[in-house]
């Protein structure tokens, strides 16, 4: 049971292809690649998104925690304004069956803060969030 979790230290280990395993749930949040349309690119905004992986990953342990066997994706499309900031974002598609844990993380990638798209304007991003218990 993942109810420790809040109480504990969840040791993350990343792994090649940007999966990461807490040891305490043995569950897996795993990263596909991000669709995106503007003047950043697809590594800038993957990297802003994995050093906050630990946040989206407190979405799935407390889904977790309500029902042990959620998996699924949850897909984000946001779009990153002239400063970095995401100004708009929704849930572009998802197979789990929790919304909570879908709000929770286009939640998390709303207050998120990317590089300054280069030469100003917006970018439009898709990007798919893989679950497996």
């Amino acid at each position: 049971m993942c109810a420790e979790v809040r109480n504990s230290r969840v040791h993350l280990h990343l792994v090649v292809g940007a999966v990461l395993t807490a040891t305490c749930c043995f569950a897996d949040l795993g990263v596909g690649s991000p669709t995106r349309v503007g003047p950043l690119s697809k590594e800038e905004i993957s990297r802003t998104l994995k050093r906050n992986l630990p946040l989206i990953r407190s979405c799935y342990a407390a889904a977790l925690e309500r029902q042990r066997e959620t998996q699924g994706e949850v897909a984000v499309r946001f779009t990153i304004g002239p400063t970095g900031e995401v100004i708009s974002a929704d849930l572009a598609a998802q197979t789990v069956r929790d919304e909570r844990l879908a709000a929770c993380v286009v939640g998390i990638v709303t207050a998120l803060r990317f590089p300054k798209p280069r030469g100003g304007g917006q970018v439009l991003v898709t990007y798919p969030f893989r679950f497996e218990p």
